[in-house]
C-alpha cells in the first residue's frame, strides 16, 4: 500500500482532514483524537 498524503487542521469545532486531496470535516473531534487512528498510513 502506498503512503497517503494526510494533513489534519483544527477548525472550529472539529478537524479538517486532507487525505490525499480529498477534504473531510471530522465535527467535535480535535486532531490529536485522530491521530491515533492513522496508524495504518
Amino acid at each position: 500500500m502506498s503512503p497517503r498524503d494526510i494533513s489534519l487542521t483544527a477548525k472550529g469545532s472539529g478537524t479538517e482532514a486532507v487525505i490525499d486531496g480529498h477534504i473531510i470535516f471530522l465535527q467535535g473531534i480535535a486532531p490529536a483524537d485522530v491521530e491515533d487512528d492513522f496508524r495504518f498510513v
